[in-house]
């Protein structure tokens, strides 16, 4: 449930807090082109159990893993982020979700230095830190950039533009495509997000078809 902020009231018990390791989930695991994780779904130990086995049997055949932190309080904790830090190679949070993983980590200075810090500490090759109306920070090769927002036609609410932006960069790192190549599509589309109402409006096919072109150019 979104309310006004936006702020979340997570229903417990839902069924993706127990997932199961099978098979055939293992097997489309590591036949993916890209895996995409986060915390909130490693709240219950089942799933906590599930998402890990997958994820790694994902890396040991080389599909690369991109962790969207998405921490939503209560349901993370301390190991669990630290293990999702240890366990991608591509991390994607946003600016609070960067404050509170500094804290745990007791550091201090500015944001970009932070994200680049927490970067290098972890071993992790590509991040993106976004900023809301500020854009977005990304980090590959060793080097950090901006990416500027997109200014939306209108503005509704910004719930779901951080899951756009990383719909985006998930695609790009399927397709082998780099960080920067993917920044103005994910840009494009977080805009259109934030200028319709609820997470997940529908996409228009000239919209869709755009950020395609802007991924292949």
């Amino acid at each position: 449930m979104v309310q006004e902020g936006p702020r979340y009231e997570i229903a417990e018990c839902a069924a993706w807090d127990f997932l199961e390791p099978t098979d055939a989930n293992r097997q489309a695991a590591t036949n993916a082109d890209a895996v995409v994780f986060g915390t909130l779904a490693q709240r219950q130990p089942v799933s906590r159990g599930t998402i890990r086995t997958l994820v790694a049997a994902a890396r040991a055949a080389g599909v690369p893993a991109l962790c969207d932190l998405n921490l939503r309080p209560p349901f993370y904790d301390e190991e669990t982020v630290l293990w999702s830090l240890r366990n991608c190679d591509l991390l994607k949070l946003n600016a609070e979700e960067l404050e509170v993983v500094s804290r745990l980590l007791h550091a201090r200075g500015e944001a970009t230095d932070l994200f680049a810090g927490l970067l290098r500490e972890f071993s992790i090759p590509r991040g993106v830190l976004t900023c809301g109306e500020g854009g977005a920070w990304l980090y590959e090769d060793a080097e950090t950039w901006h990416q500027p927002a997109a200014n939306p036609e209108t503005f509704a609410d910004a719930v779901g533009a951080g899951d756009a932006f990383t719909a985006v960069v998930a695609v790009a790192l399927q397709r082998g495509l780099s960080l920067r190549q993917s920044g103005p599509a994910a840009a494009e589309l977080s805009a259109y997000v934030v200028s319709r109402p609820g997470g997940t409006p529908f996409v228009p096919h000239e919209l869709a078809a755009r950020v395609n072109l802007m991924l292949a150019a």
